[in-house]
């Protein structure tokens, strides 16, 4: 059994419909694919509307996304609404809140555009085509790449005979591979160098950035058949999210040993200690006095008054599946290193710069071993279910908010992947898994944008339901 119900929340991005009819190529007429041409630099951005033929993908087709791609799109993708919400008093806020008198419109501001426009934001300096529309928001070409060499050929039959590095040259990105896909989602949804939602920007106004491939991926409206991917790998659940974890993690300590080299190099906009690399709500949450229970279970996680946690959100179940399967153990070290350096007092950028690319660079040899699995059997994804469980059995009482949402979110995929590989895990299993998400949501109260109310000791505990899931899962 499938559970739909997994994702706590998604990264909302609002913005607007541009809708223009174009015509094909009349047949016989389309160039030759100029499979020899160099990399995909400086290419221009053709724009939504170079899709959006009825000849094309606006067929609007009822039961199958091929031909429809641009009809599903427009109609039920928030990323088409992307530049619009830019319009917003809240996004206008934000850029005062950041620049103060200097301030533009966050329509103008090219580290608003990165991210909620095509093209980077910038179609000034970039080459476009004619009828490229900023307000599109995050289109086609955003995820497919810039269409100028292949716009007019990637329908005709010689374009199945090219390999996907012969597409990558003409500009083509590989998303049917997961770790590509996965990567391109992650340069906004987690962050680089160039595209920061630093704790600057998150104080501005800015949502925080919650970033879990597999969920995200799970509830994302398809403008593609599914089949397709379940054919390519019949392990879609489980490895998307393993997938996910080792890209996130990968992200997340690229943009570490970014945010820590600019501080070194004393760069400006480089404020240091980054905050947002901690858990935000060891801060931002009430005073009060705990109860015994409370107590006793931070001194059973030998967690310092004082201390914020670093890592909690992409690294804390990467960690436990890297250990897992051996094959990205020294992801334990890089990351206990980095703890060590994250969460003194004022840590040391150099320091930090040098391990967390160190780190990065392990993982991403990780990600390769993922990325050449063979396909993942019931017995593994078992394993994985258990291992998970195990650590909600033993530690769920003394797990902050983001470590109980993704030990949630790994335990919902391996729900998710016992189904898709001919399992059927235990109605109670189910049950459990939804009480636990109903915790977890329901932290978040009317008035906050942080779990405020999140309480792993409200009846049934966090411990109780991981711990009835482990038992309902065997040995």
């Amino acid at each position: 059994m499938r559970l739909f119900a997994r994702v706590l929340f998604a990264a909302a991005v609002l913005g607007g419909i541009w809708c223009v009819w174009l015509r094909p190529p009349l047949a016989g007429q389309s160039p030759a694919i100029p499979v020899d041409q160099p990399g995909a630099q400086n290419l221009r951005w053709m724009g939504v509307a170079t899709c959006s033929s009825s000849a094309c993908h606006h067929e609007n087709r009822a039961r199958s996304p091929k031909g429809s791609e641009y009809s599903i799109w427009t109609a039920q993708d928030r990323h088409t609404r992307a530049y619009r919400v830019l319009f917003d008093e809240r996004s206008e806020r934000m850029v005062r809140n950041l620049y103060g008198d200097n301030a533009r419109p966050a329509t103008e501001t090219t580290l608003c555009l990165k991210c909620h426009a095509m093209n980077n934001g910038d179609p000034e300096n970039t080459p476009h085509g004619e009828r490229f529309f900023v307000g599109d928001g995050v289109g086609c070409e955003s995820c497919h790449g810039p269409a100028e060499r292949w716009l007019t050929t990637h329908y005709q039959p010689e374009w199945r005979t090219l390999s996907d590095n012969q597409k990558e040259a003409l500009g083509f990105r590989n998303v049917k591979d997961l770790v590509g896909r996965a990567r391109l989602c992650s340069e906004c949804h987690v962050g680089t160098k160039d595209k920061d939602v630093n704790h600057d920007l998150i104080a501005a106004g800015h949502p925080r950035l919650n970033f879990e491939f597999a969920a995200f991926q799970g509830n994302y409206p398809k403008h593609w058949p599914v089949s397709e991917d379940r054919a390519r790998y019949p392990d879609l659940e489980g490895r998307s999210w393993a997938i996910g974890q080792a890209v996130s993690a990968w992200r997340s300590l690229e943009l570490l040993q970014a945010r820590a080299a600019g501080a070194a190099a004393n760069k400006a906009d480089r404020p240091w200690p980054e905050f947002a690399e901690y858990a935000c709500y060891s801060c931002h949450r009430d005073l009060r006095v705990l109860p015994p229970e409370t107590l006793g279970a931070r001194a059973e996680a030998r967690k310092r008054p004082g201390v914020a946690p670093w890592g909690t959100w992409y690294l804390s179940a990467a960690q436990v599946y890297a250990d897992e399967t051996g094959d990205g153990r020294g992801l334990q070290d890089s990351a206990r290193n980095l703890r060590k350096l994250m969460e003194q007092l004022s840590p040391n950028a150099d320091e930090v710069a040098r391990e967390a690319g160190d780190a990065a660079r392990g993982v991403e040899r990780w990600l390769a071993q993922i990325q050449n699995k063979p396909t993942m059997t019931a017995a593994e994804v078992q394993r994985l279910f258990r291992t998970f469980a195990d650590r909600g059995a033993q530690r769920g009482n003394v797990l902050d908010w983001d470590e109980s949402a993704q030990l949630y979110l790994a335990l919902a995929a391996m729900h998710a992947a016992t189904g898709e590989l001919n399992g059927q895990p235990p109605a109670q299993v189910t049950n459990d898994l939804l009480q636990v998400r109903h915790k977890l949501k329901s932290a978040f109260v009317p008035g906050y944008d942080s779990p405020r109310a999140f309480d792993p000791f409200a009846k049934p505990t966090l411990r109780d339901l991981f711990t009835d899931i482990r038992s309902q899962l065997g040995q």
